[in-house]
């Protein structure tokens, strides 16, 4: 499947195409919104401002599907009811401009890397850390400071990198463990999106003439 991306930042911007690539998906496009001072924005004004005008530009790359990667932040809506209303606003807007894909919406409760440390195993390997982060780490850990988290357990004067060590967990986490899965509702939505058929085409109705 031919998938444009676009999303929040800059760790995003390397990670999503990772994690879509595990599943054989062809990426045709990356578009990430800046990150910084997203998280201050009304949710319909970040996609009137930032998603949707990228939304149209990938549109017509022609992709079979455009995933859409956006955090939640400090929201006090539901991830489900955020990506809802977002997924409408740019169906709506590719309507009006006559292009058609389909479109997912995927919101990270509260940071990507709610999503990206949902492989314990894998995060404990980081070699900035000075002892393992899982026992620090409750499940879902959906919601949780993973970030701070991460520097309570590195090394003295080591620090997470969100692209290369980011980067490196997305090639490598464990994409089809159902434990794995289930310690983030945000990840097993992303993965549930990128498993989804494509949406059937009905026929065009026969010529009579």
């Amino acid at each position: 499947m031919r998938v444009a991306c676009i999303v929040e930042g800059e760790s995003e911007y390397d990670c999503v195409p990772a994690i879509v690539c595990r599943f054989g998906h062809i990426i045709i496009g990356v578009l990430h919104m800046g990150g910084g001072n997203n998280e201050k924005r009304a949710w319909e004004d970040l996609f009137q401002k930032r998603v949707i005008p990228r939304a149209l530009a990938m549109a017509r790359k022609h992709p079979e599907r455009l995933l859409i990667v956006v955090d939640r932040e400090g929201r006090p809506e539901c991830c489900g009811n955020l990506a809802q209303a977002g997924k409408q606003l740019v169906c709506t807007a590719l309507e009006h401009a006559n292009l058609n894909c389909d479109v997912s919406v995927v919101v990270a409760n509260r940071k990507f890397e709610n999503l990206l440390f949902a492989d314990f195993d894998l995060v404990d390997r980081l070699p900035i850390l000075d002892r393992p982060l899982a026992p620090e780490l409750s499940c879902p850990i959906d919601g949780v400071g993973v970030l701070s988290k991460v520097h309570k357990c590195s090394k003295k004067g080591q620090h997470y990198d969100k692209r290369i060590h980011g980067h490196a967990i997305a090639k490598k986490m464990d994409v089809m463990s159902e434990v794995v899965r289930g310690r983030s509702r945000c990840l097993s939505k992303l993965l549930r999106e990128l498993e989804r058929p494509l949406p059937a085409v009905e026929p065009a109705d026969e010529l009579l003439w």
